[in-house]
Formats: C-alpha cells, sequence, structure tokens
C-alpha cells in the first residue's frame, strides 16, 4: 500500500485529537519561581522595624517581583499520554492507516515523504 505524506499527516492530527482533554490540561502546571524568598521578604516585612528597607522591600513585593512562575512539566501524565499515543499508533499500523514502523523509520521514506511535503 501506498502512504502519502497527506494520509500520515492526517492520521497522526486525528490520534493527537484524541488525546483526553483531561490529561493535555494536566500535562504541565505552573509552580512558583521564588517561594522562598518571598516567604522570607513577607517575614521581613512582618518583623523589621527599620522603614526605610521595609519599604523598598515593600515595593518590590507590589511589583510582583516574587510572584514569577514557571512552566513544569508533570512527568506521570507525559508517560500517560506517550502510552495512548503509542497505542494509537500501533493500532492505526494494524489496520494499515499507517505504515508499518520498520518502514517510517527507513531513511529513504522519509526524504520521500518530506520533498512531497516541499513540493506543495
Amino acid at each position: 500500500m501506498s502512504y502519502s505524506a497527506d494520509t500520515i499527516s492526517k492520521v497522526l492530527k486525528d490520534i493527537q485529537s484524541k488525546i483526553p482533554k483531561s490529561l493535555l490540561k494536566q500535562a504541565v502546571y505552573e509552580e512558583p519561581l521564588t517561594p522562598t524568598v518571598k516567604k522570607v521578604m513577607l517575614e521581613f516585612l512582618r518583623t523589621t522595624k527599620d522603614e526605610v528597607r521595609k519599604k523598598k522591600v515593600q515595593e518590590l513585593m507590589d511589583s510582583g517581583e516574587f510572584d514569577k512562575k514557571h512552566v513544569v512539566d508533570n512527568p506521570k501524565i507525559q508517560k500517560l499520554i506517550n502510552n495512548f499515543v503509542s497505542r494509537e499508533i500501533n493500532k492505526a499500523i494494524k489496520q494499515g492507516r499507517l505504515p508499518p514502523r520498520s518502514k517510517i523509520q527507513d531513511v529513504d521514506f522519509i526524504r520521500e515523504m518530506y520533498k512531497k511535503v516541499q513540493e506543495k
């Protein structure tokens, strides 16, 4: 059977759209960048008598300097998503909607698909 880049792309997009939304929502989360520093600064504001330093620290707190967050991957959920996608790909291969893995790993096959995509 001949597989076009469009067909493969469509099947993979279909598989991607089947990933449960609840898992996608849990795949990453935000966490405070400097929670300890913020805690120390709040304690400083609570206990200090030095009004000049207190004012400077309060300005930093008000500016949101210690409220910054960064995105963290949830490895357990990411693994569940990867397993789900792998199972769906295997099903698509068995159903003949995707080429066998051995063919996908063939460099010539990949080059051929890449050229077809570039021609469009």
